[in-house]
């Protein structure tokens, strides 16, 4: 059974007859018939009952044509849409992303997926995880990235990569005479912290953390709070304080001799990244395309 076969059918019977479908399809009626002695004898049962004045189906011929029509409706719709699929790629994506994902993981994945979809540019605004969800939930941003999974807005969260928190400290003593790579948590209490303003991913990671190791966020010795990762950086640097930040955004700070990164071992220290979608709304082609480019992408979190 073939598609031919199944129009040159299905015009029989709308026509009522070999000639005149013949005459539509711009085939020998002679062909017509042996089309549809092919099907019979495919299928084992008679489809048309012929007469001298009109055709008519069988009961098996009525089948066959409800499923025949669906099959070649189905055929031209998903024909028009691979015609028009390259008008649907072009197209400026809105997406809202927290700071570790806009700054130190996006960039390079978009760059290599805009390589090979040209048409496709992004709109890309920074903001705070929770203000991340709310802008996708009000339909805002087609597409969110962030490191935490925020409660309401009617949103799927979806992995797309790992990461993992680090206590970073100013490179010099005492910091730079502990030994080994775990920041003893006695510390936590003590130094002069910096952190994070409430609604960041990171910041609530940071959190958890800290209250696995039995101490509060309010009993710390924040001396400063901030609304960038860049600040907190460079607090650290200039000797103001310690802080818990991705590892992902104090690689530069470390690499330069600046910082130093203490990688303590702890579930509450590792995370995921997420792709977040309004829940219930299908995504636009581009946008898609993008999401299954950073599930297949290197290092992207796999998910059954």
């Amino acid at each position: 059974m073939n598609f031919r076969q199944l129009e040159i059918f299905v015009t029989i019977l709308r026509c009522h007859s070999f000639s005149k479908a013949a005459e539509e399809l711009y085939l020998t009626q002679p062909t017509v018939s042996a089309h549809i002695g092919a099907l019979e004898q495919e299928l084992g049962t008679q489809l048309i009952v012929r007469s001298t004045k009109a055709v008519s189906p069988t009961a098996a011929g009525t089948v066959l044509c409800e499923y025949a029509n669906a099959l070649l409706d189905l055929r031209s719709r998903a024909d028009a849409a691979l015609h028009s699929y390259p008008n649907t790629l072009c197209a400026t994506l809105d997406i809202a992303a927290s700071t570790v994902p806009a700054e130190y993981v996006l960039p390079q994945h978009i760059a290599a997926f805009c390589k090979q979809h040209t048409q496709v540019r992004f709109a890309m605004h920074e903001m705070d995880s929770a203000r991340v969800v709310r802008q996708v939930a009000a339909g805002e941003a087609v597409l969110g990235f962030c490191g935490s999974m925020e409660e309401g807005g009617n949103c799927t969260f979806t992995p797309i990569g790992e990461d993992r928190l680090v206590i970073v400290t100013p490179n010099r003593a005492p910091y730079s005479e502990l030994p080994g790579d775990d920041f003893p948590t006695a510390l936590l209490r003590t130094e002069p912290f910096l952190l994070r303003l409430p609604g960041s991913g990171t910041r609530r990671e940071a959190d958890a953390y800290l209250i696995h190791c039995g101490i509060a966020p309010g009993e710390l010795h924040t001396i400063a709070y901030f609304d960038s990762i860049a600040s907190i950086k460079q607090g650290i640097v200039q000797g103001m304080g310690i802080s818990i930040l991705s590892e992902l955004s104090a690689l530069d700070i470390a690499a330069a001799g600046s910082a130093l990164l203490f990688r303590n071992e702890s579930p509450f220290l590792h995370r995921s990244l997420y792709c977040v979608q309004r829940s219930g709304n299908s995504l636009p082609p581009a946008a898609e395309l993008f999401v299954k480019y950073l599930q297949g992408a290197p290092g992207a979190k796999k998910t059954s």
